[in-house]
């Protein structure tokens, strides 16, 4: 009570004074004496608010009391003094109209319920006296990828460290083919675990630019790096953070741009059909802001969006933040919330990573007792800030001898129809795709050489955070033995394909790409008219002209037979215009490959 005392005091003083002038930043200045941040340093936060009375009481200057309140603010929620912290948030809003919203939003927060999350210190196989920062965890929660920052030299390696069967984090191990002499780290993991996002592009001669590249797990290990084309990449800021969605088809990156709202911006880049990716999109106001919008993870979902800021209202210097997209848009989301008092503190918090099942956030943070400068932590987070997908469906694709299959698994929403993932099953047929409960969701599944299948899958019965399992077993195609298609027409004394049989082609193409082991067997024929002679070779040249066509389209050379019948083998009379025109053709035989 006395601290509530001293609070009121030193607000009422601020009541007579003038009121404040317009100021032009996007959040409060906050310039604290050096000894102050000395003692918030070495978290003596009861020393620091005895010393910010002191300077408090004694002064009646209006701006050095809006300047060290907040700092008073910030040394309660330190001590989880709710109360205290909203006293004066609640009188700052009052009195200082020009950031009045900032420090409603402020009141809001550290008035808000409390849920028992306590942040979860990693072990000393991961963390230490160096800077531990961008925990990457796997979609299993068993893998965990993070960068090692040597304090004196900055130098930035990736390490590793898996669970063991008891569920203990191993000693951590350097990823040694993925890191060089300069900053290395990985950004995010997608492709359900088969393949990474990395800082940097790797260049033969062992220097690095600026940008990213791409790793995939092959029989286990991480293979050779490949560099990623971005249409119009630049940023001003040398802090680099990004996130790519698990189908690999959205980048979103932290990016300091001219026509950005502020310091870094979000901007999302979309993988073109060539491969490559951009130019960069600004996410738009509802995320960016005018101070620093950066650290960016998109949760499984793909509508779930985490992301550090200190531009939208914080606790510390940068909280973290949660939002979820409302369009295809990529530039429409709602208003982003904080994580809240339990799971921001007053310092650094910043690379929020979440499981695939939504419990479990892993993140750097400066607070919380580290062992060096930043650590590595987890916490189990409240429901409505998990990702919407709260249930992950795992499956498996075999043929009907039990053999894996890999497939291609589209996953929709069967209300909007929109496709909500797009993977493939690994080499044992297996899959994993987040989802959500109480709902009827719709599966497509594609392998080469069986029938595709679609089925519905009711989860509006199945309870929340549990496991889902769905086996699919494809059918073999029921190959035809032997197939006779449309016939091919040709002009008098020529062989080139006419536009208006192109048609026909396509639909033979399509069989082909269907049946692999069918081989096509063309037959080349003419009209009458010439020598024997020439018309033979005038029927091998129609055949290889369709024989060319299907080549230039993609079938191998080793599955099309052609031959030439000249004029031996007429399927109408030779005498009239009308038969000589229907003999001059080729005819294809689709046959099935011997085994």
């Amino acid at each position: 009570m006395k601290i509530f005392g001293n609070i009121l005091l030193i607000i009422s003083i601020l009541f007579c004074m003038p009121s404040a002038r317009s100021i032009k930043n996007y959040a409060p200045p906050e310039k604290v004496p050096k000894y102050i941040l000395k003692l918030l340093h070495n978290h003596k936060y009861d020393q620091a608010i005895n010393e910010l009375r002191n300077i408090l009481s004694k002064s009646r200057d209006r701006e050095d009391s809006l300047k060290m309140l907040p700092i008073l603010a910030k040394c309660f929620i330190a001590e989880k003094e709710w109360d205290s912290a909203a006293v004066i948030y609640k009188k700052l809003s009052e009195i200082d109209a020009h950031y009045k919203e900032w420090w409603e939003s402020l009141y809001n927060i550290v008035t808000g319920p409390e849920y028992g999350y306590k942040p979860v210190h990693l072990p000393k196989t991961i963390n230490s006296s160096q800077n531990e920062i961008l925990p990457v965890i796997s979609s299993d929660g068993k893998e965990l990828f993070f960068i090692v920052e040597n304090i004196k030299t900055k130098n930035q390696d990736i390490y590793y460290s898996k669970k063991d069967k008891t569920g203990r984090w191993v000693k951590r191990m350097p990823l040694t083919t993925l890191n060089t002499k300069f900053s290395d780290g990985v950004l995010s993991i997608f492709n359900n675990g088969k393949a990474l996002l990395l800082l940097g592009q790797y260049k033969d001669d062992g220097t690095k630019t600026p940008g990213f590249s791409i790793s995939k797990r092959i029989n286990g290990k991480w293979s050779k790096t490949e560099n990623i084309k971005i249409k119009g990449y630049k940023t001003k800021s040398k802090f680099v953070s990004a996130t790519i969605s698990n189908d690999g088809n959205i980048i979103i990156v932290a990016m300091d741009r001219k026509e950005g709202y502020g310091n870094l911006d979000l901007y999302y880049l979309k993988r073109n059909p060539d491969g490559s990716y951009g130019p960069p999109v600004n996410l738009g106001p509802d995320i960016n802001t005018p101070g620093n919008d950066g650290t960016p993870f998109l949760a499984s979902d793909g509508v779930t969006l985490y992301f550090s800021s200190d531009g939208h209202p914080n606790l510390g210097n940068g909280d973290m933040f949660v939002t979820r997209r409302l369009d295809d848009s990529w530039t429409k989301w709602e208003k982003p919330k904080n994580l809240g008092k339990e799971l921001n503190t007053i310092f650094w918090d910043a690379y929020y990573t979440i499981q695939s099942d939504g419990r479990n956030a892993y993140f750097s943070s400066s607070g919380y007792g580290t062992y060096g400068g930043t650590d590595i932590f987890y916490v189990s987070i409240p429901e409505s800030l998990r990702p919407r997908f709260r249930l992950v469906l795992h499956g498996k694709v075999v043929d009907e001898k039990n053999n894996p299959l890999i497939a291609n698994i589209k996953y929709f929403d069967k209300k909007t129809k929109s496709i909500l993932a797009n993977i493939f099953s690994n080499e044992k047929g297996v899959f994993d795709i987040p989802t959500q409960s109480n709902n009827v969701y719709s599966l497509s599944v594609v392998a080469d050489g069986y029938d595709s299948l679609k089925m519905d899958i009711d989860l509006r019965i199945t309870p929340a955070d549990t496991p889902y399992t769905v086996n699919i077993v494809l059918k073999k195609k029921k190959i035809p033995p032997v197939l006779k298609q449309n016939l091919i027409h040709f002009d008098f004394d020529k062989y080139d394909i006419r536009p208006q049989d192109e048609n026909i082609l396509l639909g033979l193409l399509q069989i082909l790409n269907t049946y692999p082991k069918i081989k096509a067997k063309i037959i080349g024929h003419t009209d009458s008219v010439g020598y024997r002679s020439y018309n033979k070779k005038l029927s091998v040249k129609r055949a290889e002209a369709v024989k060319n066509w299907l080549v230039a389209h993609g079938i191998s050379e080793e599955r099309i037979i052609c031959e030439g019948m000249g004029e031996k083998m007429p399927i109408a009379d030779n005498g009239t215009e009308e038969g000589m025109a229907m003999n001059r053709r080729a005819e294809i035989i689709l046959i099935r490959e011997e085994k």
